[in-house]
């Protein structure tokens, strides 16, 4: 893999524990983020306006992708090897789905992003060991946030403001799509050299939820696939209450 040194100013990149975990680097953003979503569920029906609407979606869309693109902008300027960061990440699919999702409204991408983003999606928020060297001082400790929680933004969005939910059917989808992306990731990890695409070889430079895992691929595969259907069953327990609280009413009315 590519190992350069560290790469000064606001585009490159410092040292290994320029991040550290909970402190106020890690804690502040995501209480942002928190009241965004606050601000998002309190003036839904504000959202609800289809000029507002509009607006808002393009502007989310634009900077889901602008945060996407950016990332890939400055790996170029930094002299990084982009055969490392091939768009086969469930980070970068949230993105591109999110964008499209809320331009297009269509199900079958909110589908996938329910439960990807809400929690997948989530994971990295815990342990960020990807910004271990990218503290406040660097544009990638931004871009990191802003892209990880825009996706999450999008998919509240579609429930509170367009109405849209899962179903079992939408967990199914879900986990096609990670078969899909994980047949690629196995792909690619056993073609190019230090390649660890998913987190599939290896662990990384910084402590995260990965390093609990074994090291035998297939053996983490089928933990990872448990945890993953833990996380999926947990993210549908709202509407699986929801939905009994339905039938209970009808039932008490007929």
């Amino acid at each position: 893999m590519n190992n350069q040194h560290s790469i000064p100013g606001f585009w490159g990149r410092g040292e290994i524990g320029d991040f550290k975990y909970f402190s106020f680097a890690h804690i502040i953003p995501i209480l942002f983020f928190i009241i965004l979503i606050v601000l998002l569920i309190k003036f839904r029906n504000y959202l609800k306006n289809p000029k507002v609407s509009k607006i808002f979606c393009l502007t989310l869309a634009f900077l889901l992708i602008l945060s996407e693109l950016s990332y890939y902008w400055r790996t170029i300027y930094i002299g990084g090897d982009i055969t490392y960061d091939l768009p086969i990440a469930v980070c970068t699919w949230n993105i591109i789905f999110c964008s499209l999702m809320i331009l297009s409204k269509n199900k079958t991408l909110f589908d996938i992003s329910y439960f990807n983003v809400l929690v997948l999606g989530l994971v990295p928020l815990i342990t960020p060991a990807v910004i271990s060297d990218c503290g406040p001082s660097y544009f990638r400790y931004y871009q990191f946030w802003i892209a990880h929680f825009l996706p999450i933004i999008a998919v509240l969005y579609m429930i509170f403001v367009e109405g849209f939910r899962p179903n079992w059917w939408s967990m199914l989808k879900a986990f096609c799509f990670l078969i899909i992306l994980s047949g690629f990731a196995i792909w690619a990890n056993s073609t190019i050299e230090g390649a660890n695409y998913l987190f599939l070889s290896n662990t990384l430079t910084a402590p995260s939820l990965v390093d609990f895992l074994p090291n035998n691929l297939w053996l983490k595969l089928l933990i990872i696939t448990a945890l993953i259907s833990v996380g999926f069953i947990i993210a549908y327990v709202p509407y699986i209450v929801i939905d009994c609280k339905s039938k209970q009413k009808i039932k008490r009315t007929s």
